[in-house]
């Protein structure tokens, strides 16, 4: 159960470091490198000889739409954890119950 609960854990955390990881992207290109960011088309940033034009663009869309995509899938992944989660204790006290009423059962 230990790896399931990383497992979920992995599922929302990924997202939300991903959405961090483009704001910071778009902060420094458009800050120190001056580039032009904004939802309606790639514009070119020159950064070091490349041309990030595209990456910005999309880590933009990201940043700022991400939210809108990400919390919703964020939502049903921590609801199927919390019933992944009830359904294994509903199951351990089950079998714990039915180890003392089977052996009460026996002796009888």
């Amino acid at each position: 159960m230990r790896v399931v609960h990383r497992l979920f854990a992995l599922a929302l955390g990924a997202p939300v470091l991903l959405w961090l990881a483009c704001i910071g992207l778009v902060l420094v290109l458009a800050g120190p490198y001056g580039c032009s960011i904004h939802e309606g088309f790639a514009t070119p940033c020159v950064v070091a000889g490349m041309d990030l034009g595209e990456t910005a663009y999309a880590a933009g869309l990201i940043a700022a739409w991400g939210p809108l995509v990400l919390l919703p899938v964020m939502a049903g992944t921590a609801i199927l954890w919390a019933a992944v989660t009830g359904v294994a204790v509903l199951v351990r006290r089950m079998r714990a119950r039915s180890g003392r009423t089977g052996q009460g059962a026996r002796r009888r």
